[in-house]
């Protein structure tokens, strides 16, 4: 794994590229080879994989080299069922204040970023706290590596969401069907009502 950065970029900016093309063919490539090998599975995502320090910018990556911090936080959550209902869990707990979640290279976990809720305390004791929180509020337990230099794998997932949206799968279908048909927006402003997608 390359210890030297590439390039700053922003969270938009990774999620453009995880919902983009580019890691299409490796990712599916990666989760046929989990089918067989676990462990050509670590080795070629090691080696095929960009990754992100969510946590901050760093000359080189170790923890005595950071330039500045994000105020984000990335939490591991390996080998879980029910992806898409611990999403929405995620993305609506205010706790946590999700900024961005998308699918794990090996297609059974999710990373979940999220902003830092104890700014100004260590990073790993925020971090632990965050974890302890996980656990306590869904029964899981996310990766214990605290280290705020944490590289993260990225890879495909056009499903993976962003703060900025800011709305669900559901939402966003209704959204765009009620920009295509006046009519029914007409009707939701009559009955002066809340829509909810549950």
């Amino acid at each position: 794994m390359n210890n030297i950065p590439y390039k700053d970029i922003a969270l938009q900016d990774v999620y453009k590229v995880i919902t983009g093309s580019y890691f299409c063919k490796v990712t599916e490539q990666a989760r046929r080879i989990k089918t067989r090998s676990t462990e050509v599975y670590k080795r070629f995502k090691v080696k095929n994989f960009d990754y992100v320090t969510f946590a901050g910018t760093f000359s080189y990556r170790n923890k005595d080299h950071l330039k500045r911090l994000s105020g984000l936080m990335c939490f591991d959550i390996d080998h879980t069922h029910a992806l898409d209902a611990l999403k929405r869990y995620i993305i609506k707990d205010k706790y946590l204040n999700a900024q961005l979640i998308f699918t794990s290279p090996g297609g059974d976990g999710l990373k979940v970023t999220i902003k830092n809720p104890h700014p100004y305390i260590e990073y790993k004791e925020s971090y632990e706290s965050v974890r302890a929180y996980f656990y306590r509020k869904y029964g899981i337990k996310p990766d214990s590596t605290s280290d705020i230099a944490r590289g993260c794998l990225i890879c495909y997932d056009p499903e993976a969401w962003i703060l900025s949206n800011n709305k669900l799968p559901a939402e966003l279908q209704l959204q765009k069907m009620i920009s295509k048909n006046p009519m029914l927006q007409k009707l939701i402003n009559t009955f002066d009502c809340e829509l909810k997608i549950y």
